[in-house]
């Protein structure tokens, strides 16, 4: 049986935000919150605040997008810290 708790500061819907994250950079840099709110069946509010903990935890980073691109949504970033919470749940 795979474990989900891989952190104490990451929880089961924090490692699943951390995965749609990845699976969608993937595909594009740029995505909405109400894509991953939407792909998880989760609340936009509940998405902000589980970017908010793992940015303070280290495991994303958040980038303002360069003038001019339209849409003036942040792009969320998995940092190598991230990426090692991931490869352990695989």
């Amino acid at each position: 049986m795979q474990t989900l708790l891989v952190r104490a500061d990451v929880r089961y819907t924090r490692l699943g935000v951390l995965k749609a994250i990845n699976r969608m950079n993937e595909q594009t840099p740029a995505f909405s919150v109400d894509a991953i709110a939407n792909r998880m069946s989760i609340g936009v509010a509940t998405v902000y605040r589980h970017l908010d903990a793992l940015e303070k935890n280290g495991y994303l980073t958040r980038q303002k997008p360069v003038r001019g691109c339209g849409h003036k949504s942040n792009i969320y970033v998995i940092t190598d810290e991230g990426r090692k919470i991931l490869n352990d749940d695989l």
